[in-house]
């Protein structure tokens, strides 16, 4: 799992005249920076342009922009004249523009306009009492409350570590008579304890600390089943030096399991005091409940008899409108970790009787150091995309690609409407992806598309567990088209995580273009730009590097774009110099195929359906106009050493296919190297049913095939490509008798 501040940058490298079928000179690398802004001021724009001015200096090439604006361009009533503005400054500055779009993720602005849309777990078989007054429900806390939660009991129940600088104060509390105290721990100071949960519940933890000239990192973890790998909760503590007694509060899912621990204290050792104290666990409700509005809802809520689940009670009737206050009242949304929720109000003539049981099935976000990822497929977010992608294709007319912020999503695949689907979390992922892919393709074709390289990464997200996605995404890099551009920002394993998206590992063989991201705040600008250049000598496919900031520090621009630079002709010097070559041609016919370079035939016997070229190492770079000489009408294989091109039916004629080797569309590897020159021809005679090849079909080549139907398989003789000779490529023969070709 990565980390989400230490990390986290919108950022994204293009190129300023890229089109599909060109690649980046090895000589020259591709700069660009990451762009922060909210342009919704005349002094915004004046920021903007000191930054862009910045940047043209340090001889960037383009800017990436990521800004909050791009989200609301939809809506009819948003300014979008500052960010057309900047858009016209930065270009007449000589510097590219690239939008950040599709923010999921990391979804505030988007859930701004519904944050029901947001992705959350299910809640099941929470229990309400209606009150002695009959007129409200209450959530019944079915947890017995956790061991020891005030230490008055001395060490039982959280010191099971045995770590040094550990104990119990009874000096200082917060209640009671005694607190636990980490006192210039020498290592790791944890307190920990292991409980039993009802799956798919929500609890509500709380703990109150205090300091006194404390230095060091402090976090609580809650986990699954003994198992860090069921990570429910990973919050690092904010903490002064010093201050007095101050509560903490958060809100988890048990999700499927039945037992969880709670770890909590110091990592690497501290100086100074800190104090736990008043530690709690309950069952709560209808924390971030979310209220769908599709039909059927992504996100149902049901109220049922618990013993008699059939027996359902009706919203509005039987109990009152269920909604999240934090979530039906002004922004911002998602920025704490708990807060009350509402009473639920049981009306006049409802079924429901006073001390009577009832249970709820719900789903809730739970926000991830304050942010929450839209769901992947509820029917208002999917109509916000089209609508938002049609506004950024008019206001970003000549953009130089797309950024697509699928990064660190931590909730995914829970929803009603996700697991209808019936997929794992990388289908869902890829499926989601190949949508909005199709979306912005269809804005501006030759556009170069981009992602964030973690979600398809597996020594960084592509894994099982990860985070509260449900499910495993191992294998979500089956589905990126090859075309896509990876922004990889894996910098403390560049070089596993570069060599990985250039097509080096069998589970991986596709050969990405990427760009580094790189610098990362870490306050060095040419110390980071040299190291990531470094870390990819001899990986093939890196366009250039990025200066990414998360913190808006810009004062690394130029020492960061001169070592990148600098350091550029030792990385081009690392990458084979040699062109690729095409080592096969073949014909498609049916489910067959046929190589005709080395063949003696002059003509061939099959209705020809598509033209498959192998090369020597993977094309980056081409299109469905990479093939002349037949007009192709599909494409596919980019980034393997495969390239496939589907043509209408051609069962009689004579044509020279050529593959471009220059210009436009022309076909190159990863580096810029391309067939060259005139790149490849061959020319092709095609005569259905010709099997003896004597530029004519008569009955000399029905005999023939009639013969090699009792004979061991003859490619030549299987006219329809379906593997096998029989009666039927006997008859495709005679129903062409008198067709010629010289």
């Amino acid at each position: 799992m990565t980390s989400w501040r230490s990390l986290l940058a919108v950022a994204i490298l293009a190129s300023c005249t890229c089109k599909t079928g060109q690649t980046q000179a090895v000589g020259t690398p591709q700069l660009w920076y990451y762009h922060h802004s909210y342009l919704t001021s005349a002094s915004a724009v004046t920021s903007s342009k000191a930054i862009i001015d910045q940047a043209a200096a340090a001889g960037y090439t383009g800017l990436v922009l990521w800004d909050s604006s791009i989200d609301f361009l939809q809506n009819s009533s948003w300014n979008s004249s500052y960010m057309t503005t900047v858009i016209q400054y930065a270009q007449s500055k000589g510097l590219a523009v690239m939008p950040q779009v599709a923010p999921y993720g990391n979804s505030y602005d988007m859930l701004i306009e519904n944050p029901n849309w947001a992705e959350g777990e299910q809640v099941v078989g929470t229990q309400f009492q209606v009150d002695p007054t009959g007129k409200t429900l209450q959530v019944v806390n079915s947890f017995p409350g956790l061991v020891n939660g005030g230490f008055e009991s001395g060490q039982t129940g959280w010191f099971g570590y045995g770590d040094a600088g550990v104990g119990i104060d009874h000096n200082y509390f917060q209640s009671g008579s005694a607190s636990a105290l980490i006192a210039n721990a020498p290592a790791n100071a944890r307190l920990s304890q292991t409980f039993a949960v009802q799956p798919w519940r929500q609890y509500h933890m709380r703990m109150f600390y205090q300091t006194q000239s404390f230095q060091g990192y402090s976090q609580v973890l809650v986990y699954a089943d003994n198992s860090a790998a069921y990570l429910r909760v990973n919050q690092s503590l904010t903490l002064a030096p010093t201050q007095a007694w101050t509560q903490w509060d958060y809100t988890f899912n048990s999700g499927p399991h039945t037992t969880m621990t709670i770890l909590m204290g110091v990592w690497g050792g501290s100086k100074g005091d800190l104090w736990f104290d008043s530690i709690s666990l309950q069952e709560t409700g209808l924390v971030y409940v979310l209220r769908g509005t599709s039909t059927p809802p992504s996100t149902p809520l049901t109220v049922y008899n618990p013993n008699n689940p059939t027996q359902v009670y009706q919203e509005n009737i039987d109990f009152g409108a269920i909604s999240d206050p934090q979530l039906s009242g002004p922004t911002p949304y998602f920025q704490d970790n708990w807060h009350q929720p509402m009473t639920v109000p049981v009306p006049s003539g409802s079924s429901l009787q006073p001390g009577q049981i009832v249970a709820m099935n719900w789903y809730a976000i739970q926000p991830i150091y304050g942010a929450a990822g839209a769901s992947l497929t509820d029917p208002g977010a999917a109509q916000w995309r089209t609508q938002n992608a049609a506004a950024v294709g008019t206001v970003f007319p000549n953009a130089a690609g797309y950024f697509f912020g699928y990064d660190e999503m931590r909730n995914m695949n829970s929803t009603a409407s996700a697991k209808a689907m019936n997929m794992t979390p990388a289908q869902l992922l890829d499926w989601h992806f190949n949508q909005t892919y199709a979306i912005f393709r269809g804005l501006k074709p030759q556009a170069p598309i981009y992602v964030w390289g973690d979600m398809f990464d597996p020594n960084m997200n592509a894994v099982n567990n990860y985070y509260l996605v449900e499910g495993d995404l191992t294998g979500s890099w089956t589905g990126l088209p090859a075309d896509v551009i990876l922004m990889n920002w894996n910098l403390p394993a560049l070089n596993t995580s570069a060599a990985w998206f250039a097509g080096k590992n069998p589970q991986q063989p596709v050969a990405h273009q990427q760009v580094i991201a790189g610098y990362y705040d870490s306050g060095n600008g040419a110390t980071s730009a040299t190291t990531e250049l470094a870390q990819v000598s001899g990986i093939p496919g890196v366009l250039g590097l990025m200066y990414t900031t998360w913190y808006d520090d810009y004062s690394q621009l130029g020492a960061f774009a001169s070592a990148a630079r600098a350091g550029w002709s030792t990385y081009s010097a690392s990458l084979p110099s040699t062109s690729p070559t095409v080592t096969g041609f073949n014909v498609l016919f049916g489910s067959e195929s046929y190589n005709v370079i080395g063949s003696t035939r002059t003509r061939l016997p099959w209705e020809i359906t598509g033209i498959r070229a192998t090369f020597s190492e993977p094309i980056a770079s081409g299109n469905v106009n990479s093939l002349t000489g037949i007009a192709a009408t599909g494409f596919s294989g980019l980034g393997t050493s495969t390239l496939t091109w589907t043509i209408n039916p051609i069962a009689l004629g004579s044509f020279t296919a050529a593959l471009a080797g220059s210009g436009t569309n022309a076909l190159a590897d990863v580096n810029g190297h391309g067939l060259g020159g005139a790149g490849f021809s061959q020319a092709l005679k095609v005569l259905w049913g010709d099997a003896n090849d004597d530029g004519v079909v008569n009955s000399q080549d029905a005999v023939l095939v009639n013969l090699a139907t009792h004979d061991p398989y003859s490619i030549l003789a299987d006219m329809n490509g379906d593997g096998i000779v029989n009666a039927s490529d006997v008859l495709i023969v005679r129903s062409r008798i008198g067709t010629s070709q010289q």
